[in-house]
């Protein structure tokens, strides 16, 4: 029958994503209902390809892995109607007990859908360097995560413009999926080292949120805070609006901002944000970098004597001693 054109194809804006989209309206034939219209579009040739029935056997046979939900259709179906979307990005999780990691009998899978549409897709699987695999280390057992995304691969598709789109459709992924921090022993450097320490600390306290003003001075720090797995960051270079920017956030979440940058007239910036804390009974803690004891004072911006620049108007200060093999961990905490 006829078939109306309610939206026309456009493209359809989703945060940093976009997709064609339109929309169509008809009335099914006599004897016809939803599932046959699910099994005349499903698989479309994005997820599968053309024809159908010779792409379905060449997947078959050379796939070697599991795709999860990838290309799945999701939807529901009641009296009144029914709607039905193709999961085009999702994750398969793999969770292997520690004696039989490698057992395919003894592995379990739980599946989730991160997304569901009806763009175009391409399987992507662990291994070939454009997906995503993590192993959770310690305890009695691991979990891999296998990623899926695609795009349309057609006979015109310029290969480093899919590649690019794919990137851009697996960049959440990677938002979820951060770098465990590496051990102590790893660390470039004693800075870093003791950063690290400091920054464990306070996300344990409950202070993960960092806001970082970059500074060559407070680098290991700035580091330490994006290395570890559950700090959050905000970055600005104008030190002032970083510590109003903070300020505001301990007034919403009533707890501290961990304010970091650089030394000397870095640190003079944040007196006003310091001074409407104090007053108002604000939040706000500052991790500012300083030069060791014998570079202090030496005629340099960066160099001025910043120990108690804020006055009266801290609760608390303390001048951390360089790191050095002879003091214990134990002296930044």
């Amino acid at each position: 029958r006829e078939v109306d054109i309610e939206v026309p194809k456009s493209v359809l804006k989703q945060g940093p994503m976009q997709h064609l989209y339109g929309r169509l309206a008809a009335e099914l034939r006599p004897g016809m209902n939803d599932a046959h219209l699910l099994a005349a579009l499903h698989p479309t040739p994005a997820v599968c390809g053309r024809p159908r029935e010779d792409a379905q056997a060449w997947l078959a046979q050379h796939e070697e892995f599991d795709r999860g939900y990838y290309a799945g259709p999701f939807g529901w179906v009641s009296g009144a109607g029914a709607e039905f979307a193709v999961a085009i990005r999702s994750a398969l999780i793999q969770r292997h007990s520690h004696h039989s990691r490698h057992d395919p009998t003894a592995t379990s899978m739980l599946q989730q859908s991160l997304e569901n549409s009806g763009d175009d897709g391409a399987v992507v699987e662990n291994g070939d360097g454009r997906s995503a695999a993590g192993t959770g280390g310690g305890g009695p057992a691991e979990h891999t995560v296998h990623l899926y995304a695609g795009v349309g691969v057609v006979a015109a598709s310029d290969p480093a413009a899919e590649w690019q789109e794919l990137d851009l459709k697996t960049r959440p992924f990677w938002a979820l999926l951060r770098h465990m921090q590496p051990p102590l022993e790893q660390s470039a450097n004693i800075n870093l080292a003791w950063c690290g320490l400091l920054v464990e600390e306070l996300c344990r306290q409950g202070a993960s949120m960092f806001c970082i003003a970059p500074g060559s001075r407070s680098s290991p720090l700035a580091m330490a805070a994006s290395l570890h797995p559950r700090a959050r960051l905000n970055v600005c270079l104008d030190e002032r609006s970083l510590g109003f920017w903070a300020l505001g956030y301990g007034r919403a979440a009533r707890s501290p901002a961990v304010v970091i940058t650089s030394s000397g007239t870095a640190v003079a910036n944040l007196l006003p944000a310091v001074v409407e804390a104090s007053l108002s009974g604000v939040p706000l803690l500052l991790v500012t970098a300083d030069r060791p004891g014998e570079l202090r004072d030496t005629g340099a911006n960066q160099t001025i004597d910043q120990v108690k620049i804020f006055g009266g108007f801290t609760r608390w200060f303390h001048d951390v001693q360089p790191p050095h093999d002879s003091l214990p961990g134990r002296a930044i905490l």
